[in-house]
């Protein structure tokens, strides 16, 4: 995935974010280890759908974060948004 898409904001990659998309139970679960986001929806299109929608409140809690803010994984996650992640 290059997009997301949520409501009227578009949010961009620079790289593919890899996700890992499997169907369990009648529940699809829509995964991204590296952004650590966990989605699911009973159907495709709606966990995609809250999968981008995470993507997007991730990028405006990390992204509006200073670097002494966060540690450990927050501070990843924080350079992993504000690297690769912008709105168009």
């Amino acid at each position: 995935m290059w997009k997301f898409i949520a409501g009227d904001a578009r949010l961009v990659c620079d790289t593919p974010v890899r996700v890992m998309i499997r169907e369990q139970n009648g529940l699809y679960l829509v995964d991204c280890e590296r952004l650590n986001i966990y989605c699911d929806g009973p159907s495709l299109r709606k966990a995609v759908e809250i999968f981008h929608q995470q993507v997007h409140h991730y990028y405006r809690e990390y992204s509006g974060l200073s670097e002494d803010q966060v540690v450990g994984l927050g501070a990843e996650l924080r350079e992993l948004y504000c690297r690769h992640f912008q709105l168009s």
